[in-house]
């Protein structure tokens, strides 16, 4: 039976609002369509699943704003012509507060999209397989999202136990593009503003040590700046030494990382990115990797939250993996 689509919608931090729409048990694939009562949306992503007796599971999202009209609404049909449609009003939502004592109904309405993004990508294994070079052995490398380790809050004794594992990382300088600028003591990094850049190239560089079977570790990467305050433009993580500058950052390209856009807010690197709850940006974010568990959490520090754990398959030496962003503000290494 197919439910009808289930909206939920969130404030984010610039004032846009992010709306998600999910629905299950379709059989055949419907079409599915965004609007706004006087003309269609393009989401940012629409994902297909399969589950139980083939039936299809769809998950969607948009970006929007709720002075472009007062409610949005997402509709499902078949070809034989039945059509299913939700709605959400855009003008009441709360404001995403500055803090984690947020107020009871964002809560609320966080707690609404976690419960969706579990219900769609729990179980769902993320495969894709690199092109092998000559005489060499295909692997699969895979993603997937831990949504039992979304739920915030963050005993200390847990964060104290990762902390056990704390490595004196520092950044590569033979890894740097030139448009990357890198302290001395190879803990500082920031955007360099010029020509220098490469057209397509991602601004990361790889910190050290690099990690292998047997290893946990833990570091934490500080996310203010004097000059811009909290940052609004990063990516952190981890990746294989041989990753390329080009192509796409996705973990059959060797990347594993979390990141935040202005506009999107904090997510996933996943096949499809998957966008992350409207949450407060981390000031210090803490990085565990557990690398025989396949396990690499990040933590917001002063919140002591937990924003999400990912689990995967790494295969050879991972590195620390760091990429400024272009809002002009540093990002450092914390000791």
């Amino acid at each position: 039976m197919c439910w009808a689509p289930l909206l939920s919608a969130v404030r984010t931090e610039n004032g846009s609002v992010n709306v998600s729409c999910v629905s299950h048990g379709w059989q055949p694939r419907p079409r599915l369509k965004w609007s706004d009562g006087t003309r269609t949306l393009q989401p940012g992503s629409t994902r297909f699943g399969g589950g139980a007796q083939d039936l299809e599971s769809i998950h969607s999202w948009l970006l929007t704003s709720s002075a472009s009209s007062p409610w949005v609404s997402c509709s499902l049909s078949l070809p034989e012509g039945d059509e299913w449609e939700g709605r959400v009003d855009l003008q009441n939502l709360p404001e995403v507060q500055a803090n984690s004592s947020g107020s009871l109904l964002t809560a609320v309405i966080i707690l609404i999209l976690l419960l969706v993004i579990a219900a769609v990508v729990i179980g769902v294994l993320y495969r894709k397989r690199d092109l092998p070079e000559e005489g060499t052995k295909t692997e699969t490398k895979q993603l997937v999202l831990s949504t039992e380790n979304m739920e915030g809050s963050l005993k200390t004794e847990d964060l104290e136990t990762m902390r056990q594992a704390r490595v004196d990382v520092s950044l590569d300088h033979q890894t740097a593009p030139a448009c990357l600028t890198v302290s001395a003591n190879g803990k500082e990094l920031r955007y360099k503003k010029d020509d220098l850049c490469i057209p397509g190239e991602h601004l990361s560089i790889l910190g050290k040590p690099g990690f292998t079977q047997g290893c946990r570790a833990y570091w934490e990467v500080g996310l203010r700046d004097d000059k811009v305050g909290i940052k609004i433009s990063w990516w952190v993580g981890v990746a294989c030494g041989s990753f390329s500058r080009q192509g796409e950052v996705k973990p059959c390209n060797d990347f594993w990382c979390l990141s935040l856009d202005k506009e999107k807010g904090l997510s996933l690197n996943m096949t499809d990115h998957i966008l992350l709850p409207a949450l407060p940006r981390p000031q210090t974010l803490g990085v565990y990797l557990d690398y025989d568990k396949g396990e690499l959490s990040f933590i917001s520090v002063e919140d002591m939250r937990r924003i999400v754990t990912v689990t995967t398959v790494f295969t050879g030496e991972v590195f620390p993996l760091f990429n400024p962003g272009i809002d002009g503000g540093a990002m450092k290494i914390l000791d």
